[in-house]
Order: structure tokens, then C-alpha cells, then sequence
């Protein structure tokens, strides 16, 4: 009975979303606006125009940049072989692959019929995710660039007089999330019904990890559980960071001129 005790008591230990410790690995020089982390342990510096993708093994290093498309709105690197940046001002969606090249021509979405786009994110199903604050729906479309399904008219729940700056769209383990900061992240399945609503409000980006929603906030880093509800505070081992990645066992900060990564212990 002991013996099973323990394998329970493992179980549970090796499958928490909970953090205990952190240990420093390395530092890498660099200064960016903003940042993003992949699941291949790559960095990508992120600033108006550009992109540039660091492995955290060698360094080396692939970039892109677009002069014809305007400033980058956000970039979406869940899947490192094909990630999406959007062009909120152009209203234009990009596909790269893991070298940071064109996979395709820049998607026009107004030429798709959505004019009043807000945030995308990418799909694991070929396609991509809009939030289109014109209808207040959140619309797939698929590799063929056709319209697949969309959700309710989202009126009711998301107040659209607030700022879209930094709306998110996110699509992971086969569930969508839109991010709106002071209002909310609102969970739907995968083909766009809504499911609830988690009171999550002082963040400016987020992330899905196992069963728990992350973000920075006050130089600590926040961990929701969306099955109990429960929100989970860990202090940085650092102070003045401008943003924080978790991506498996490793925890990357973005401070002043270098990105800082450290070990998580569960």
C-alpha cells in the first residue's frame, strides 16, 4: 500500500503545472521590444519590422523583415515550422517557416472579406484563427484560405469600445483562447463555440501551459488553473523584467540587454 502511495504521489508530482524553484542556466545578449519562445528551445527578438530567431544552443541566427507590409502586430510561433505574423495596420497575414522564409504571399484579409481584423493565431489543423471585430466572432480558415466556421456573435460578452492593442489569439490542445486584457480569456472548442470565460485581467499576453493559463504581471509570474480556479504567484529571481516565456522546463526573461534563461524545478 506504501509502494502505491508513492507511484500515486510521483504521478502527480511528474503531471503539476506547479513551480517551486528556479535555476540560473544562461544569458544571452541581446535588445529587443518583445520577445517569443518556441517548443525547440529557439528565441525570436521581435521589434516593429522585423524578426530575428536565435537558437539558445549555438546562437545562430535566421531573420526577416518587410518593408511593404508595415509595423508587426504580433507573432505567433506555436508550431516553429510555420509561424504566423500578422500586420494589424495592412490588415495582413504572413506564414514562415523554421528558417524565417515566406512559405507563401502575404494573406490580404480584407480580399478574404474581413475588414476589421484584431488578432489571428495559427492552427494546428493547417489554417488559422481571426478575431473580426466587425461581425465580434472569432472565424477559422482553412489552408485554402476559405472560411470554415466561426462562432457566435460575441457581443454579448466582450465589450468592443475597449483597446485591441494587445488582443490575442491562441490555439492550443484543441481548445481556442482570446486574450483581452481588463476583460478576460475567453475559452472556445475547436470549432469555435464558446465555452466560458476565465477572470484573468491584468495581463498583456498569455500562454497555455498543461492545464494552467501563464502571464507576467508585476514582476511575477502568474499561473491559472482552469480546472480549480486557482491562480498561483512565484516571484522572478530577478527584478526590472520586461516580460517572461515559459516553454517546458525552461523559464526566459526579457530584461534591459540580454534574455535570461533558467531551469523550472516542479
Amino acid at each position: 500500500m506504501f509502494i502505491w502511495l508513492q507511484i500515486i504521489t510521483l504521478f502527480f508530482q511528474m503531471n503539476s503545472d506547479t513551480i517551486s524553484e528556479f535555476k540560473w542556466i544562461k544569458d544571452i545578449t541581446i535588445k529587443t521590444e518583445s520577445f517569443a519562445t518556441d517548443q525547440l528551445n529557439n528565441i525570436y527578438s521581435i521589434d516593429k519590422t522585423g524578426v530575428v530567431k536565435i537558437s539558445i544552443e549555438d546562437q545562430s541566427r535566421f531573420s526577416y523583415s518587410s518593408k511593404l507590409n508595415g509595423n508587426i502586430h504580433s507573432v505567433d510561433v506555436t508550431d516553429p515550422f510555420r509561424i504566423l505574423i500578422f500586420y494589424k495596420d495592412f490588415s495582413r497575414a504572413v506564414f514562415l517557416d523554421n528558417k524565417l522564409t515566406e512559405l507563401l504571399s502575404a494573406i490580404q484579409l480584407n480580399d478574404l472579406g474581413y475588414f476589421n481584423v484584431q488578432a489571428v493565431g495559427t492552427s494546428s489543423r493547417g489554417g488559422f484563427w481571426i478575431y473580426d471585430q466587425d461581425v465580434a466572432q472569432i472565424v477559422y480558415i482553412d489552408k485554402s484560405l476559405k472560411e470554415s466556421h466561426r462562432s457566435s456573435v460575441l457581443r454579448d460578452i466582450i465589450d468592443n469600445s475597449s483597446d485591441k492593442e494587445t488582443l490575442s489569439l491562441i490555439e492550443k490542445n484543441d481548445f481556442v483562447y482570446l486574450g483581452i486584457p481588463n476583460q478576460g480569456i475567453f475559452q472556445f472548442d475547436i470549432y469555435g463555440t464558446f465555452l466560458k470565460k476565465f477572470p484573468i485581467t491584468d495581463f498583456f499576453k498569455f500562454q497555455v501551459w498543461g492545464q494552467s493559463i501563464i502571464y507576467f504581471s508585476n514582476n511575477k509570474l502568474k499561473i491559472y488553473n482552469t480546472q480549480t480556479y486557482e491562480t498561483e504567484e512565484k516571484i522572478l529571481p530577478v527584478n526590472n523584467v520586461k516580460d517572461c516565456s515559459v516553454e517546458g522546463s525552461k523559464l526566459f526573461l526579457l530584461l534591459t540587454d540580454r534574455i535570461s534563461i533558467y531551469s523550472i524545478n516542479n
